[in-house]
């Protein structure tokens, strides 16, 4: 499961331009493979194989080849425009 939403920002009129985008991946993924010691989980989902280096936050103990997981990716640009 995979599901991707897009926000976006500007800024208000009369103020420097100014705006944002901010994607998100909400997923649902079986763990195809693991390397604990990179911290690297490879992750099937609904686009294929796909390799995530972890948190140190997570506790990669706990996960195992084979078990569903879920996960959110968070990518956000931004642009200012100001003067030299």
């Amino acid at each position: 499961q995979r599901i991707e939403s897009v926000e976006t920002e500007r800024a208000a009129l009369g103020d420097k331009p100014a705006g944002a985008v901010m994607r998100t991946i909400d997923f649902r993924a079986k763990v195809h493979a693991l390397d604990k010691e990179q911290r690297k989980v490879t992750l099937l989902g609904a686009r294929g194989l796909v390799v995530l280096v972890v948190d140190p936050d997570v506790n990669l103990d706990q996960v195992s080849v084979g078990d569903m997981v879920e996960g959110s990716f968070v990518e956000r640009i931004a642009i200012v425009v100001s003067p030299r």
